[in-house]
């Protein structure tokens, strides 16, 4: 209630201009209410404003883990591809004449010599970097037609790498086709190209090359098996 009308006339006035009045308990929050009404449009944009830079910092923050990730995964490669060229450079000068007690070595003796001590020898806590050896040897025994031999070790590297990586990084998928070539001629090689081929149509795509090659790979192999339709539709 007012004590006069002047009272209410003032608090008629104040009202429209979103002023605290007189009649209102004049608590905090409520003056606090008509400030914020009063000067709507300053706190609109201040707010705003806030908002643009909180948007920023968050989109920084992500930019700035992308490229740490990124980073990380170049300083990993790397570490990976130094570990296999030491691991190269210790099998070569292993098969030198002074190192091999005056005998000489063909490549194919070398390659069982390093094949044999990454197996006596497994690079623990490193999987990645002896996934990556076994894959380089494996790729050695299959340029010299070695399947058998090139096999196992593929098979040894995308173990290896399904187990840190998981069943459908693309360098696990990599190495599982590599091992389903060395099978090409064997009833095992059009299942796991099979199998291959749909993990690398979810993984990277139906255009990617590595999807290409598997159905290379799949469509052959199956036209072999005497299917020829269903090889010549993924040829």
């Amino acid at each position: 209630r007012y004590e006069t009308a002047n009272d209410l006339a003032i608090d008629v006035r104040r009202y429209p201009d979103c002023e605290p009045v007189l009649a209102a308990p004049p608590s905090r929050w409520y003056r606090l209410q008509k400030q914020l009404r009063r000067h709507r449009w300053p706190v609109i944009i201040g707010a705003g404003f806030i908002t643009l830079i909180a948007i920023g910092l968050v989109i920084s923050v992500s930019l700035w883990r992308r490229a740490s990730s990124a980073r990380d995964a170049a300083s990993d490669h790397g570490a990976r591809a130094q570990a296999v060229t030491t691991f190269l450079a210790e099998m070569l000068t292993a098969a030198a004449p002074a190192k091999a007690k005056g005998e000489k070595l063909t490549v194919r003796e070398a390659l069982d010599k390093a094949a044999q001590r990454i197996e006596k020898q497994p690079l623990v806590g490193q999987p990645l970097v002896e996934a990556e050896i076994r894959n380089t040897i494996g790729s050695t025994y299959w340029a010299l037609s070695l399947r058998s031999e090139a096999g196992k070790q593929f098979r040894a590297a995308a173990a290896l790498q399904a187990r840190v990586l998981g069943d459908e990084h693309p360098d696990t998928l990599r190495t599982r086709f590599n091992l389903a070539r060395t099978l090409i001629w064997t009833a095992d090689c059009a299942p796991l190209a099979k199998q291959v081929l749909e993990a690398q149509r979810r993984a990277l795509g139906p255009d990617h090359p590595d999807t290409l090659r598997s159905m290379v790979l799949l469509g052959f192999t199956t036209a072999n098996d005497g299917q020829f339709s269903e090889g010549e539709a993924l040829l």
